[in-house]
Order: structure tokens, then C-alpha cells, then sequence
């Protein structure tokens, strides 16, 4: 039964993924799963840690999942960040609490998506491909 879901769900192709939540049970999951997918994830329970990594090699990830309330940097300060050195790089939003926040103004900081939580794994997988596909489209998945 389980591999009948994975077999169902769009798989990667080796696509390194930087996922950021400060929920370390989060991370473990999701890293799991997207690895089980065919990508290749580095998880960072602290935004600070993994904005320094992304800095060390900023071409080496062709996606950012980040969580959008984490301490000390919010997810759409880590996005801006980011989007300093890599303005093309597909960045989204898992959130459980958006706010005042809407995809539209979300997108003014490089985020191409906004996953709510509760997620499901479907919707995870669905959103890294559609954010990998349309960045494949443009030809930005390395600046």
C-alpha cells in the first residue's frame, strides 16, 4: 500500500531541496518523504543555519521550502534573503498561519507558492513540482 502512494505521487529527479521549519518532527517527515520522492533535501530547523549553508553554495539547490513563522527570521525574511542571491529560485511558503498574508504579496518576495497546514503529503508533493516545473520552464532553476 505504501509504495502504491509513492508510486502516485509526482517523484523528483534528484533536485536538491533546502526545507527550513523550526519543528524538528516537521523536518524528519518531510525529509523522509521528499527523499523517498527522488529529491535530495538538506532540512535546517534554524532559518539562520540555513541561510549561511545556502550562502556557502547558493547553486546547489533548485528549491526552498520554508515554514513562514519560525524565531528569529520569519520565513518571508529568510525568502528575501534568498532572493538577494538567487532571485529566480523557486521559494514556498508551508504556514499554518498566513495572516495578513496572501500568495499575491507573498510572491513580491520570490515565494511561487503557499501551502497551508495541516498538509498533506500530496499537497507537498504537488507544490515542489509545480514550483520545479514552472522554474524549468522559465529556465531559472540556476541563475
Amino acid at each position: 500500500m505504501k509504495e502504491i502512494l509513492f508510486d502516485a505521487l509526482a517523484s523528483g529527479r534528484g533536485e536538491h531541496i533546502l526545507f527550513v521549519d523550526d519543528e524538528p518532527a516537521i523536518c524528519a517527515l518531510a525529509q523522509t518523504f521528499l527523499e523517498r520522492l527522488g529529491y535530495r533535501v538538506t532540512a535546517h530547523t534554524d532559518p539562520e543555519e540555513a541561510l549561511a549553508q545556502f550562502h556557502e553554495a547558493p547553486d546547489q539547490f533548485a528549491l526552498v521550502l520554508t515554514n513562514l513563522i519560525m524565531p528569529r527570521m520569519t520565513g518571508v525574511q529568510l525568502a528575501k534573503r534568498i532572493s538577494q542571491v538567487r532571485p529566480r529560485l523557486p521559494i514556498v511558503m508551508v504556514t499554518g498561519f498566513s495572516g495578513a498574508w496572501t500568495l499575491a504579496k507573498l510572491r513580491e518576495f520570490g515565494i511561487r507558492d503557499l501551502i497551508s497546514k495541516p498538509m498533506t503529503l500530496a499537497m507537498l508533493a504537488a507544490a515542489v513540482r509545480r514550483a520545479l516545473l514552472a522554474a524549468a520552464n522559465e529556465g531559472s532553476t540556476h541563475d
